[in-house]
């Protein structure tokens, strides 16, 4: 017997709600925690019984099984139908809905229900359960809770429920208050109303601060560009000034071990305007988009890499398996330097002499895989979690005490996301990380098309 996948959505907001993780779902079922949030999918009875018992050993029966049935109506899917409230129907016709279609879609033949109507007041609703399944009280539990707060959905108050589980059948004696359907439908409509003047209230508050915020962020980037030139231009004269000095110094002069620190001091200050300015201009989409030919792009990337891999005695294994005249839709220059190149020379940088660097590309459905892969030092937990946070400022020494900014990772997330990409990281086997870097390829027809244009 299979059971649908989205009878299981509200068992993760269970798990939300009272700060435990998602995986504790999954143990002892064989499933991953992607497999159970592809909602069209099925899993076996056996696995869904799993999941109740994780979660009645985590939070008790009782408490877990309130807690999935009123995660489970109270979602944010179901907020359009509390607002409007559906007042024109009568709530036994609710329960019938559940029992005759909701159930049927969710449960197959696995779970049977059975609704009667005993008056214009109260109803007795049996579920049983196949006799081929393994019984499972706290769901059973759940339904009591869940036809408890039914009427609620529809913007009315609870209804009284008796219940009496034994083995594999659940009875449930429901009576709710009789309901003036005209007096429901103006409440719900004066509801509708009373929450459109506020959207209207807080969509004017919301532009107000937007403009203010637009304001005061052009005002912000304008003193930044100004700083920025500034600070170049004095920068500009410091390093030529330290050029001249060292000219006209002796090698055996004792100074100069002084006047090397001065100019690697310039060199990161210069670093850092340069990776305060991408990252303005990624930020304001300030870009040239391109047709860029991945080979090449590959090509240029690898023979920048060696040259530094040299230097470390690094090898680079470079395996391009991207057929000729493949594009990607980005600028050239920031793709090339500023996102491939900068992952490549902290792959390097975080390496050790001896150890081998792999660069290979692909073409996957379509998709433009790239993975960047060392041996090296690798990521801390907590660094991992935090490479593409701005706020996180992080810059850590290479293997042969290679200095670094701090924003590199800043500057390759943020030209990653206006060029539609996306980017993985992950622990290398023994040692090391690797990036795993998609992008939509930039098929031939578009490009011919732009080129019209």
């Amino acid at each position: 017997m299979e059971v649908l996948n989205l009878a299981t959505c509200a068992f993760f907001e269970a798990l939300k709600n009272n700060n435990l993780d998602e995986s504790l779902l999954v143990h002892g079922t064989g499933l991953s925690v992607a497999e159970l949030k592809a909602s069209s999918k099925k899993h076996h009875w056996s696995q869904f019984v799993q999941m109740y018992q994780n979660l009645e050993k985590h939070l008790g029966r009782e408490f877990a099984a309130r807690e999935i049935a009123y995660t489970g109506l109270n979602n944010n899917n179901m907020s359009f139908i509390k607002k409007i409230g559906s007042g024109l129907i009568s709530v036994k016709n609710g329960y019938w809905f559940t029992c005759v279609f909701v159930a049927r879609y969710l449960y197959g033949k696995a779970v049977h229900f059975e609704y009667k109507s005993l008056n214009s007041k109260q109803i007795v609703i049996t579920i049983s359960l196949d006799k081929n399944l393994k019984e499972c009280p706290i769901f059973l539990e759940t339904y009591h809770y869940l036809f408890e707060i039914t009427p609620t959905l529809i913007g009315l108050p609870k209804a009284k429920v008796v219940s009496s589980i034994e083995g594999k059948i659940g009875k449930y004696y429901v009576t709710f208050p009789e309901v003036n359907i005209v007096f429901q439908f103006f409440k719900v409509l004066r509801r509708i109303i009373e929450g459109h003047r506020n959207s209207i209230e807080l969509l004017s508050e919301i532009e107000q601060k937007k403009q203010e915020l637009e304001k005061l962020t052009e005002e912000k980037t304008q003193l930044l560009r100004i700083l920025s030139h500034d600070i170049a231009n004095s920068s500009c004269v410091i390093d030529l000034s330290l050029k001249m000095l060292e000219k006209r110094m002796d090698n055996d002069d004792p100074r100069k071990d002084l006047l090397s620190k001065a100019q690697n001091s310039s060199l990161k200050l210069t670093q850092v305007l340069r990776g305060v300015k991408l990252l303005e201009r990624s930020d304001l989409g300030h870009v040239d988009f391109e047709a860029v030919d991945v080979r090449s792009l590959l090509d240029r990337v690898v023979f920048s890499a060696s040259l530094l891999a040299d230097k470390k005695e690094l090898e680079i294994d470079y395996i391009n398996e991207v057929p000729e005249n493949i594009f990607i839709r980005a600028d050239a220059n920031a793709l090339e330097v500023s996102v491939l190149g900068n992952l490549v020379s902290n792959a390097i940088k975080f390496s050790y002499p001896g150890n081998k660097v792999t660069i290979t590309g692909q073409l996957l459905d379509s998709m433009l895989v790239f993975k960047i892969a060392d041996h090296g030092t690798g990521m801390s937990n907590e660094m991992k979690n935090n490479l593409f946070n701005r706020k996180f400022h992080q810059s850590v020494r290479g293997t042969s005490g290679e200095d670094g900014t701090g924003l590199g990772m800043g500057i390759v997330k943020a030209f990653i996301d206006v060029f539609e990409g996306k980017i993985e990281v992950f622990d290398n086997y023994p040692s090391g990380t690797v990036f795993i870097l998609t992008f939509p390829q930039f098929e031939n027809q578009k490009i011919e098309q732009e080129i019209r244009v």
